[in-house]
């Protein structure tokens, strides 16, 4: 196993803050990353700021961490950057920014800043090996958490855990702490953005579209009913599947959808009807709804809809 001993020296010696018996924040986010490779949510060295990650880092955090730290995940993020094997790439026009520590004070600031980190390959191939990954595993679990039994089972449930933020049937408005909202809202709207299509199968509920193309870019968006800005929540029930179009056209007032799941068009607008993209060849064309009654469309947030954005008059 290529250059172990190097990598577990260097992982169990990570810099840094020793008040309150040592920052976990560091190791907290190495261990998420082997467990989004175990889960192959990570298939690369390039390691990207992404809803699972940021979701299993505070898991993670729940499992591990008994310190009165505060699970804020864009600290470790950033500051690995002093680390041998963690480098920081900008995107672009950033990159003088992200070589200050106080720009990067929030989460977002981060997000806006920072593509990715880049990973030593040599270490990323380790962390692909599983006998390797979990020697790596192990060793940080017994240097910054050894009030912990390590166990040998693979955390799968965790990609069910992160889903069921999104498919919960408590439909429920989530107050967070304020230290870390932006990085909760970012994790179940991202969330939102992927498992809302999923719902629907990857296909437009209204014109029936369905692309997936070989890069994995689908075609279909997940559609708020009643917006966050207006309350709404990041809930199955609250979205829908459509393409861009139509998604536009929805948030727009142009169309909605009744309680019986049919399409209503707005009479106050004009439009090419002979055009085969025409809006009103969906008039009173029920949607195709995603598998389980549980998963529908939730009969207030449409009827707010109608009421609120829909041009009615």
């Amino acid at each position: 196993m290529k250059n172990i001993s190097q990598y577990i020296k260097q992982l169990t010696s990570l810099k840094r803050d020793h008040k309150l018996g040592g920052a976990p924040h560091k190791p907290i986010l190495l261990l998420s990353i082997i467990d989004s490779i175990d889960n192959k949510l990570i298939t690369s060295n390039k390691i990207y700021i992404s809803p699972e990650l940021v979701s299993i880092f505070k898991e993670n955090w729940k499992k591990f961490v008994i310190t009165p730290h505060s699970p804020i995940f864009a600290l470790p993020f950033y500051h690995l950057r002093t680390e041998p094997f963690w480098e920081l790439i900008a995107k672009q026009g950033f990159e003088q920014i992200i070589q200050s520590k106080f720009a990067m004070k929030t989460f977002t600031h981060l997000n806006e800043a920072v593509d990715y980190a880049l990973i030593d390959i040599e270490l990323f191939e380790l962390f692909l090996n599983e006998e390797s990954r979990n020697i790596l595993k192990i060793s940080i679990i017994q240097k910054y958490f050894p009030h912990i039994k390590f166990s040998d089972n693979n955390e799968n449930d965790i990609i069910k855990k992160i889903e069921n933020i999104i498919f919960d049937d408590k439909i429920e408005i989530q107050e967070f702490k304020k230290e870390n909202e932006e990085e909760e809202y970012f994790v179940r709207g991202g969330l939102f953005k992927k498992l809302v299509p999923k719902a629907y199968e990857f296909r437009c509920c209204i014109s029936g579209m369905k692309l997936i193309s070989l890069h994995d870019i689908s075609m279909i968006d997940a559609c708020h009913i009643k917006p966050i800005a207006h309350k709404g929540i990041d809930h199955i029930t609250n979205g829908i599947a459509l393409n861009p179009n139509l998604h536009r056209a929805f948030d727009r007032g142009l169309i909605t959808i009744d309680n019986d799941y049919k399409v209503i068009v707005s009479k106050y607008f004009d439009e090419d009807e002979a055009n085969p993209y025409s809006l009103r060849i969906f008039e009173g064309k029920k949607i195709q709804l995603p598998f389980g009654k549980n998963f529908y469309p939730n009969v207030e947030f449409l009827s707010w809809h109608y009421e609120n954005i829909f041009k009615s008059m």
